[in-house]
């Protein structure tokens, strides 16, 4: 099974957690994007924490695939979070190493984070040494910029219209990542 090889490494599952990982796989509905972030997400996780994920799953609405993707999201740290977003928003399929630069200048550890993110399945590398991933994960990123903090102004343009928006109005903020 396809979320079995992401959260326990092929192995099959013992005791009470061949149950939880039916429980968990049925939550994604077999949407091959979400069994594998959510298997990496729960690698390695406790029990106890197994059964808090499948309670959250249990709440979102079952065609919910954002919501099911931002919670995998939500768990990353910080600085992991804000790596991800930004690559989602300006660095898909970019090459790696001058991204890395650029994230480096931002204050960012991408040298830990960007494994942290392709060890969860929200971020791989290409052949060509390319940022790459799913358009689910990038949907759910952008959603998160603009819809994450609503009371906030938003910490990232990508979007022409939110940009001559912006510039028209000079609404930016300090957190405005260019």
């Amino acid at each position: 099974m396809l979320f079995n090889k992401f959260a326990f490494k092929g192995r099959e599952p013992e005791g009470d957690f061949s149950e939880l990982a039916l429980q968990v796989a049925q939550c994604a509905w077999g949407l091959p994007l979400a069994l594998k972030v959510l298997g990496s997400f729960l690698h390695k996780r406790s029990e106890a924490e197994w059964k808090s994920e499948l309670k959250r799953l249990k709440e979102i609405p079952h065609d919910d695939v954002i919501g099911k993707l931002k919670l995998s999201i939500d768990a990353l740290s910080d600085l992991d979070k804000q790596i991800l977003l930004d690559i989602a928003c300006f660095f898909k399929a970019k090459r790696r190493e001058p991204v890395t630069r650029k994230l480096l200048a931002f204050g960012f550890k991408p040298e830990i984070g960007v494994p942290v993110l392709i060890q969860r399945s929200l971020l791989s590398i290409s052949d060509d040494d390319r940022f790459q991933m799913h358009d689910l994960v990038q949907e759910t990123s952008w959603y998160m910029v603009r819809h994450g903090h609503p009371r906030e102004k938003f910490s990232r343009l990508w979007v022409p219209d939110d940009i001559c928006d912006v510039m028209s109005k000079k609404s930016g903020t300090e957190q405005l990542r260019e």
